[in-house]
């Protein structure tokens, strides 16, 4: 089998696919307006659910380990900012930055947003992101998922300016109302961890790499902190 060359996007993909039954693909070309460049940019990973049912995920019927309910429809866009991509704590103001933009009256980064010269990180909350998934899926009704090494979650919203300008308790709730959901990739390796030690992922363990390597690691504690 193929050895996946993004660990951190490899992990999201197994959980959708493996743990959650999602139909995915990857690496979308999406050209944002008023930016040049040789290259499209990419979505990450979209994804369509065989169910009929709008909703997949029902925050009273599933919870992460964490005991974080989340709600996940049957179409979705999924940005996945790795360690090597950036780092936890830049991850976390980049996020809080591009998501005030679209905190008042906004359900998007609009195109005008994005031919200035600010830099967005995060391109499932553009504009032309949503046209074209909507077009490809034939739907609009897409949520929209972020996932990031840590969220740092504190009581009090620290004033833009600050270098420690970090997500909240408010932040988190106010984006799931736009259909914007925010995970930890922790949370994540922890639910395919509870899954796996359960009979439904039997079958699945030796037919995928990344599974194959949680459970080895799981099961064997390879890993041991230096002396």
């Amino acid at each position: 089998m193929p050895v996946p060359l993004n660990a951190f996007t490899e992990v999201i993909r197994t959980w959708l696919t493996k743990r959650l039954g999602y139909l995915v693909d990857d690496t979308i070309p999406v050209r944002w307006e008023g930016v040049k460049a040789p290259t499209p940019s990419d979505i990450d990973i979209i994804c369509a659910h065989p169910s009929k049912n709008e909703v997949i995920l029902n925050p009273k019927l599933f919870k992460l380990p964490s005991g974080e309910p989340i709600t996940l429809k049957k179409y979705l866009a999924i940005e996945s900012k790795g360690w090597f991509d950036i780092g936890p704590t830049s991850a976390i103001n980049a996020l809080n930055r591009d998501i005030c933009v679209i905190m008042k009256d906004r359900e998007t980064i609009p195109k005008s947003a994005t031919k200035k010269k600010d830099k967005f990180q995060f391109s499932v909350l553009k504009e032309e992101t949503l046209e074209k998934l909507s077009k490809r899926l034939g739907s609009k009704n897409i949520d929209r998922v972020i996932i990031i090494p840590s969220v740092k979650r504190v009581q009090t919203c620290k004033p833009r300016r600050s270098k420690q300008n970090l997500l909240n308790d408010k932040v988190i709730p106010s984006a799931q109302k736009k259909g914007i959901t925010i995970l930890e990739m922790g949370d994540i390796i922890t639910d395919i961890l509870t899954w796996m030690r359960g009979e439904e992922a039997k079958d699945d363990l030796r037919r995928n790499f990344i599974l194959e390597l949680l459970h080895l690691l799981d099961k064997y504690k390879f890993i041991k902190q230096p002396s």
